[in-house]
């Protein structure tokens, strides 16, 4: 079923934000232009909202309950964090930074906004109010190996942990003290548009083992997942109301064919 059409189309983006059933995402056009939009999954139609030249490379998003932000970059460096409201329909800078910091990913946990930076001085997660006050700051150098030598396609925070992943396939999740949770090494989290579940599911794709971790008790478990014989996960999406239904992907492993089918993750 087909939700809209992106005009002029030639690059994803990076991700979708969520909320009560609009997606708002960045799209690259063919022409270079950023191009923000709200794609309405119920009534199959999209609004563009914002549409701007001089932005680098992808756009990430995220979202609170009332308001859409994006993280981009300017050809000059510049990480700029835009805020759109759906209560005053504006689009305005929610934050910036320049001066040797570089914002390398963008999340949402419950109503706070949560901001992944590298600067001179080391890498620290920031956590800001929807209206742009700082809350709180971490240095997680310990998490810095991940950002060495590429980007960062996923940024997730989990209640008091907080996953990663850079464009290697790299991938942790870790407390904000720096422990790792072991199970989830090179782990790929499922994707979903939405954020602030009490649970994520997580799946390797090697070897199709399948985790839930939950944010109540910081408790990981390995979850039941019916995957046929010679067959390896491609890639599972999370529904935005329900993250153990999921559509999943699996690729046989001789011929290549893919299926994909929707599941349960339990």
């Amino acid at each position: 079923m087909q939700i809209c059409e992106l005009e002029n189309y030639l690059m994803n983006p990076a991700n979708c934000a969520e909320i009560d059933g609009i997606l708002y995402l960045n799209y690259i056009t063919r022409d270079n232009r950023h191009i923000f939009v709200a794609a309405d999954i119920n009534n199959l139609s999209k609004e563009e909202l914002t549409a701007e030249d001089g932005v680098s490379g992808l756009v990430y998003s995220a979202a609170t309950s009332d308001k859409a932000f994006s993280l981009k970059h300017t050809n000059n460096g510049i990480s700029i964090v835009d805020c759109y409201s759906l209560q005053s329909k504006d689009c305005s800078c929610f934050i910036s930074f320049e001066n040797g910091q570089t914002a390398y990913g963008i999340s949402a946990y419950g109503e706070n906004i949560y901001i992944l930076l590298k600067g001179l001085d080391g890498v620290f997660i920031k956590q800001y109010d929807s209206n742009g006050k700082e809350i709180s700051q971490w240095d997680i150098s310990f998490a810095e190996y991940l950002l060495e030598e590429t980007q960062i396609s996923s940024f997730q925070i989990m209640n008091d942990h907080f996953y990663l992943c850079n464009f290697s396939g790299e991938s942790a999740v870790f407390d904000f003290e720096g422990q790792i949770l072991e199970g989830l090494v090179d782990s790929t989290i499922t994707k979903t548009p939405s954020n602030s579940f009490e649970q994520y599911s997580f799946y390797n794709e090697t070897n199709s083992q399948v985790f839930i971790f939950d944010t109540a008790n910081s408790t990981l478990r390995k979850a039941y997942f019916d995957i046929p014989t010679n067959h390896v996960i491609r890639y599972v999406y999370s529904d935005y109301r329900n993250p153990s239904r999921a559509l999943i992907s699996i690729k046989q492993i001789e011929s290549g064919d893919e299926k994909v089918f929707v599941g349960i993750i339990e």
